[in-house]
């Protein structure tokens, strides 16, 4: 018998998938800002590339864009 205090509360599975978690989110309040410009930049940015896509022959991604 092992003593109560030495029995894990949480199974091990549980547990390494609350500590992938954790770091995930720990990387992401660390990085919020650089995810945040990216997105909005891509955002923003797409619009504007579409037209210029096609003015260079590039039909199928300005389409593409224009999908999106």
């Amino acid at each position: 018998m092992t003593p109560i205090d030495r029995v894990p509360l949480v199974p091990d599975r549980e547990r390494s998938r609350g500590i992938l978690l954790n770091r995930l989110l720990y990387q992401l309040r660390r990085q919020w800002l650089l995810i945040f410009g990216l997105s909005f930049l891509l955002f923003m940015g797409l619009p504007w590339l579409a037209p210029v896509f096609k003015e260079l022959g590039g039909t199928s991604a300005g389409n593409a864009i224009d999908v999106i």
